[in-house]
């Protein structure tokens, strides 16, 4: 059993996993200039996964696809590669006021997109249609926000915002996940 995880915000719940005996971890990232990655952490396109179908129990995926220009195809490739059965912790922020999601690839520069997206590296702001994205991409979709209730030093130890919506998305095992 495997862990695929890629973020720059939740070290210290990756570092906490990757101490466990039981796990099998597996960091991976771009490389981008200014995160800071943990040891081990290997270079992969998130739209080009390096790794056989079905072969994670869990992944963890944390303010990964706001950044991707086709997240379509890096959802698919999450879904890919995990097991039926397994479990796809896959967190983006949300704008909750939008029902559907804002973006515009016409919007190239960093100054420009800090002004539409927030942040110079996002190409998207999600709206309340995130959980669709996900569904249509095959995953069964728990919306929890039980972990609301830990203090505001807790959440930001573990990479999670005020308010923010955490979306479990399960790799069903049914008999029919076969037929073409």
């Amino acid at each position: 059993s495997g862990s695929l995880t890629r973020s720059s915000r939740v070290s210290a719940l990756f570092k906490k996993i990757s101490e466990q005996q039981n796990i099998e971890y597996y960091p991976v990232d771009k490389f981008e200039p200014y995160y800071k990655y943990l040891k081990g952490t290997q270079y992969m396109d998130i739209t080009d996964i390096e790794y056989e179908n079905e072969f994670f129990d869990l992944i963890i995926c944390s303010h990964v696809l706001e950044h991707i220009e086709d997240d379509d195809k890096a959802i698919s490739e999450l879904f890919r590669v995990l097991k039926k059965g397994g479990t796809g912790l896959i967190m983006v922020p949300i704008d909750t006021k939008r029902t559907v999601t804002y973006e515009d690839n016409t919007i190239t520069k960093s100054e420009e997109r800090l002004i539409a997206f927030g942040q110079k590296d996002h190409v998207r702001i999600y709206g309340l249609d995130y959980e669709d994205k996900l569904r249509s991409a095959g995953f069964n979709v728990k919306m929890d926000q039980t972990y609301n209730d830990l203090n505001y030093a807790e959440k930001f130890r573990l990479g999670f915002g005020n308010g923010q919506t955490l979306y479990i998305s399960v790799k069903w095992r049914r008999w029919f996940n076969n037929i073409p």
